[in-house]
């Protein structure tokens, strides 16, 4: 228990830092002949045809895009297999046992955001192929993956690329910093067998085996890291991915898209479930906790400052707060003026290339959708988020 313990603290605190899903592309041309784009998956698909439609999900099956498929593996380089969920295209270079967790967490993200899309009176707008998404088998390799897509990925330790249109992760079990990653503790405790079969004394197999047990504990952090935060990760980010390729975000990124609504529908959908979707009706338990105890400590953001702009997600000490009333602002908005999300989001999308954000036109907004964001609005909204359990 002490272990899980440790581990949850530094979970926590990477949580807030995985994501920057939006990038800015004002005037930028979507079309990208390297890593492809909504256009380019589209034009050049392969496999099931079109019509095959489940009346509450859509398409049962996406085809493939052969051609997008064949240059990502050439990008990737050697060593990656592909794997096809019925909606996505996934590359990796893990063990095969490990893909299901990520297979099936896809396939339960996507199917949460369209019944969260359709719950909300909006039709998505279904892809014509799979989405690709690739999932390494450390974090090196994510690095030179974003490296290639965007640019450093920074503290993410999983992200969604807009203009590419790929989403890619890495297993967390094998992360670097804070964490020993499961492939150093199991070359460790390999290095330490070895000599405790050639040890002489006892007091010297007596402190290798000391090494090996603590070696053992790393690797149980590191796997109850990967464990518990692949899966919450993974459909954050891909519900980035689904909600702007089904048009619930415009694809002009943020902050034409006000960053704190991206991140909270996102935020919505990290809960896991037991069903064939995410549970999104249920409260984001590990947001609430941040949020009691941020409340307590004086450090939520105000959400007119929150609503405003990007800033408090781009700085380090207000990113993780940032996250925790945006998801509060959001689980709050979706429960007790459900019928305006479709409205503010609507208005979102009337916004086009050359929409240049500011404070009184993100409120104006605000306002048009969810009513006078005065003093009065953000206490009943603070006594509504304490008697959430």
């Amino acid at each position: 228990m002490g272990c899980m313990n440790t581990t949850h603290k530094i979970l926590l605190h990477w949580l807030a830092l995985v994501t920057i899903a939006c990038t800015t592309v004002h005037g930028q041309d979507f079309t990208d002949p390297i890593n492809g784009s909504v256009q380019a998956l589209q034009s050049n698909a392969r496999g099931p045809a079109e019509g095959k439609n489940d009346a509450e999900t859509g398409p049962r099956e996406l085809p493939h895009d052969e051609k997008a498929e064949a240059i990502d593996l050439k990008k990737l380089g050697e060593g990656f297999n592909i794997v096809h969920a019925p909606h996505f295209t996934i590359f990796h270079n893990v063990p095969e046992n490990e893909i299901q967790g990520f297979k099936a967490a896809s396939e339960k993200t996507y199917s949460s955001s369209v019944k969260y899309m359709q719950s909300l009176g909006m039709t998505p707008q279904y892809p014509k192929a799979k989405l690709h998404t690739f999932y390494f088998s450390n974090q090196d390799q994510f690095k030179r993956c974003a490296n290639l897509l965007e640019g450093d990925p920074g503290l993410s330790e999983g992200k969604y690329f807009l203009r590419a249109n790929r989403s890619a992760f890495f297993n967390l079990k094998n992360r670097s910093g804070g964490l020993q990653s499961v492939e150093a503790t199991q070359a460790n405790i390999n290095r330490l067998k070895e000599q405790l079969d050639k040890a002489k004394s006892q007091s010297e197999r007596q402190s290798l085996q000391k090494q090996i047990a603590a070696e053992r504990e790393k690797e149980k952090a590191a796997i109850a890291y990967g464990n518990d935060w692949n899966t919450v990760l993974l459909q954050h980010e891909l519900a980035h991915q689904i909600l702007f390729n089904f048009g619930f975000h415009t694809q002009l990124g943020c902050p034409t898209n006000p960053r704190w609504f991206v991140e909270g529908t996102a935020l919505m959908l990290e809960s896991t479930g037991n069903g064939k979707s995410s549970n999104i009706g249920a409260v984001n338990q590990l947001r609430l906790r941040d949020y009691r105890r941020q409340e307590k400590e004086g450090k939520l953001i105000d959400p007119k400052e929150l609503i405003c702009g990007e800033n408090t997600f781009n700085n380090a000490a207000t990113m993780n707060p940032a996250y925790n009333t945006a998801w509060a602002l959001t689980h709050y908005l979706n429960r007790t003026k459900r019928t305006k999300i479709r409205v503010y989001a609507d208005l979102i999308k009337k916004r086009t290339v050359d929409y240049r954000s500011t404070p009184e036109q993100e409120v104006e907004t605000f306002e048009a959708a969810f009513g006078k964001l005065d003093d009065k609005w953000i206490q009943k909204w603070r006594d509504w988020m304490k008697q959430v359990r």
